[in-house]
C-alpha cells in the first residue's frame, strides 16, 4: 500500500518572498533614518558652533569639519568670495589635494552662475565647470552659498563616496540643507564683523578710533603692571591743520589725514595700536616696548612725516 500527499506550497513561498522583501524594505528604511538622524545632528552641532564664532577665520575650520562627515569624498575645498577682488577664494582644503583652480572668477562655475547646485558624476561630460579643468575625470559637486540674494562662497567637493540616482536625490537634500545653514551662518558672521569694525575704527584713516584707544589703554596697562614691562604712547599732532584745511579745502585735509594713516599703520609692528583721537590728533601704543625704542620710533616718525606726499 502506498499513500502519497501533496502541498501546493507557492502560496507559502510567494509569503515568505514579500515577507523577506518587507523586511529588507523595513531594514532599509531604518538605515535611511539612522543616516538622516546622524546628518541632522551634525547639521545642528556645526550651526550651534558657527552661532559662537566672533570671526570668519574662527568659522572655516567648523565648516571643514562637518562637512567632511556629511560629504565622505577624496577632498574638498571651502571658497569665500572676496568682497573687495568678487574672486572665489579658497579658504580650507581637506583631504587630497583638490584638482583645479584655488583662485578664480565666478564666471568659470555654473553653481555661481545658477545659483543652485551643480553635480557632474564620474562619466558625465555635461557642463564641466572652467575651474575644474579637462583633465579631470571623477565627480564633483558646486554648491554655492547665498544669503540675502547675495553669494557668500562656495563649497565644491571631488570623488564623493556612492553613486546612482537615489544617492544623487539624497545628496541634493543635504546639499540644500546644509548649504543654508552655512550661507546664513557665514552672513551674520560678516554682519558682526563689518558692524563691530565701524564701532571701533574711524572711518577716514581706518585707524582705531577714540573709543577703542580707551579701552585699549586700560587694558595693556593693567597688563603691563602684572608682567613688570614697559608700555610705550605718545600722542602726534599735525602743526597749522586748519591753515592747510582753510588753505587747500577740506577734500586735501581729508587726503593729508588719509594718506598719515596709512602710513602709521606700516610703520608700526603688529602688537602696536594706531589710533585717531580726535581731528589731527593721533596716538600710538607700543606695548612692552622700552624707553629708547619710543624715543626713537617718535623721532623717526617725525622726520618722515614732512615728506609723505598727498595726492588729490
Amino acid at each position: 500500500l502506498i499513500l502519497s500527499v501533496a502541498r501546493d506550497i507557492t502560496q507559502r513561498q510567494r509569503d515568505q518572498q514579500a515577507l523577506q522583501q518587507a523586511n529588507q524594505q523595513l531594514q532599509a528604511m531604518v538605515r535611511e533614518g539612522i543616516r538622516r538622524n546622524c546628518e541632522l545632528t551634525t547639521i545642528n552641532s556645526m550651526s550651534e558652533k558657527l552661532q559662537s564664532c566672533l570671526s570668519s577665520d574662527e568659522a572655516y575650520p567648523i565648516i571643514t569639519h562637518h562637512t567632511q562627515i556629511l560629504f565622505p569624498a577624496r577632498s574638498g575645498v571651502l571658497f569665500i568670495q572676496a568682497p573687495d577682488t568678487h574672486l572665489a577664494e579658497s579658504v580650507s582644503t581637506w583631504g587630497e589635494p583638490p584638482a583645479g583652480e584655488l583662485v578664480f572668477q565666478p564666471d568659470d562655475c555654473w553653481a555661481l552662475r545658477w545659483g543652485h547646485m551643480h553635480w557632474v558624476g564620474d562619466s558625465s561630460l555635461e557642463m564641466p565647470c572652467r575651474h575644474i579643468g579637462s583633465t579631470f575625470s571623477g565627480n564633483y559637486l558646486c554648491l554655492p552659498l547665498l544669503a540675502h540674494d547675495e553669494t557668500v562662497g562656495m563649497l565644491h567637493i571631488q570623488g564623493l563616496q556612492g553613486s546612482g540616482r537615489e544617492h544623487t536625490d539624497s545628496l541634493t537634500q543635504l546639499a540644500v540643507t546644509v548649504a543654508d545653514h552655512i550661507s546664513l551662518a557665514l552672513a551674520n558672521i560678516r554682519l558682526r564683523e563689518t558692524l563691530r569694525y565701524q564701532v571701533i575704527h574711524d572711518p577716514l584713516t581706518e585707524l582705531y578710533n577714540r573709543r577703542y584707544l580707551e579701552e585699549t589703554l586700560a587694558r595693556e596697562i593693567h597688563r603691563v603692571k602684572r608682567k613688570g614691562a614697559p608700555l610705550g604712547v605718545f600722542m602726534l599732532d599735525l602743526d597749522h591743520f586748519k591753515r592747510f584745511n582753510d588753505t587747500f579745502g577740506h577734500e586735501a585735509g581729508d587726503n593729508l589725514l588719509r594718506t598719515l594713516g596709512q602710513f602709521l599703520q606700516v610703520q608700526i609692528r603688529q602688537e602696536d595700536v594706531a589710533c585717531r583721537y580726535g581731528g589731527e590728533e593721533f596716538v600710538l601704543i607700543l606695548p612692552e616696548a622700552p624707553r629708547e625704542a619710543v624715543l626713537h620710533r617718535a623721532e623717526e616718525i617725525r622726520q618722515n612725516v614732512p615728506h609723505l606726499q598727498i595726492f588729490q
